[in-house]
């Protein structure tokens, strides 16, 4: 069976949504259907599935930012372009699936973190692939600098788990309120950086979250790469999953982001690579939106 394409607005924007039914093995029952956002690129994948003729359950297996989402004269923005894109298609699905009360996801969101001198060289030409920089986990940078992932900010997305979800928030919240040790040894840190920590240190607030933010954005990726991301996973530990995340069906206009923090703030996210062969691994808000 071919795809159908149906154009969708959102806001500014216009997106191309195409779907191809699956059906059962000798049998016209749908098992399947699967949707897609996309025109030049593949931007966002969705698998509904059915049980007994009802839509039953969905899974989000992709989710990437291109400019050229977006249909028209109109291309996606980087600043809030991809919560616009998601946002878009999950209303879509609700619309056309009712039944539908979740749809599951894995975050394995990365950055390819780029330092100001990478930046600069990479505003000339592009990054070679084989570059030894390597993409980082954007979770737990976000956890560190947010206070949230960037689904949980825009999506209100939670661990399916409700007891999971609730020991990562509290896990979250002890790292971020924890008191900020008092030599750096704990970072386990290159001793290229032990003087910009210390200085940190010395000049921060009381809590851990004081010491991120005293991070100057320039220096961020820098450390991301070299401490800062293996000492968030080791305060999380188990707690903080990639597999098995849910945002509710439908949409809540309203939702807080961080497990109900009461005062919402703009996202930090650094800006990423230009690499060759547009592997755009880069992130879905840009330094801009701070």
């Amino acid at each position: 069976m071919e795809p159908e394409v149906e154009i969708i607005k959102y806001g500014k924007y216009t997106f191309k949504v195409s779907n191809k039914i699956h059906t059962r093995y000798g049998s016209t029952d749908i098992n399947m259907i699967f949707y897609q956002i996309g025109g030049k690129e593949n931007c966002i994948s969705l698998f509904v599935y059915y049980d007994n003729g009802v839509a039953s359950n969905a899974k989000l297996p992709m989710v990437e930012y291109s400019n050229e989402c977006a249909e028209g004269e109109i291309k996606l923005d980087r600043r809030g372009g991809t919560q616009n894109m998601l946002s878009a298609l999950l209303l879509y699905i609700h619309k056309k699936h009712p039944t539908l009360k979740e749809v599951i996801f894995d975050d394995m969101s990365k950055i390819d973190c780029a330092t100001e001198s990478e930046r600069e060289i990479s505003s000339s030409r592009n990054i070679n692939p084989r570059s030894p920089v390597k993409p980082i986990d954007l979770c737990r940078f976000s956890i560190a600098f947010n206070g949230c992932t960037w689904y949980e900010k825009y999506f209100d997305a939670k661990i399916a788990d409700h007891d999971a979800h609730k020991r990562y928030r509290t896990a979250v919240d002890q790292l971020l309120t924890m008191p900020k040790p008092t030599t750096i040894d704990e970072f386990r840190a290159p001793n290229e950086l032990h003087e910009k920590l210390n200085k940190l240190l010395q000049n921060s607030g009381p809590t851990m979250s004081d010491f991120f933010q005293s991070i100057p954005y320039k220096d961020r990726c820098d450390h991301a790469r070299q401490w800062l991301i293996e000492f968030v996973k080791s305060k999380l530990g188990k707690n903080f999953i990639h597999t098995d995340w849910s945002i509710t069906l439908p949409l809540n206009a309203h939702a807080t982001f961080g497990g109900g923090r009461k005062k919402s703030a703009r996202y930090y996210c650094p800006k990423g690579f230009k690499r060759i062969y547009h592997t755009r691994r880069q992130c879905i808000e840009s330094v801009e939106n701070i």
